[in-house]
């Protein structure tokens, strides 16, 4: 019987800072589609209700979810967890 290894890449800290920086909600599909998911809808939906201005509270949030998602992401390929 043999094995299968699967080689997967690390992702990122830097790379994940500076694509939710510029990009929010949408930086987070290299880290978590779901995460993607929930904030997009949670920014659309402050967005409008406060006219923008809860991006500034929701942009950070992205960002460090971003980095919460790459260190456990790495985290779970150091471990041979898939």
């Amino acid at each position: 019987m043999s094995k299968t290894i699967v080689i997967a890449p690390m992702k990122s800290t830097g790379v994940s800072l500076i694509l939710t920086f510029f990009l929010g909600c949408f930086g987070l599909l290299y880290t978590s589609v779901t995460a993607f998911i929930i904030m997009f809808i949670v920014e659309g939906i402050l967005a409008f209700f406060t006219l923008g201005f809860s991006l500034f509270l929701t942009h950070p949030i992205c960002m460090i979810w971003g980095l919460i998602s790459v260190k456990r992401y790495n985290r779970k390929l150091a471990s041979g967890i898939r």
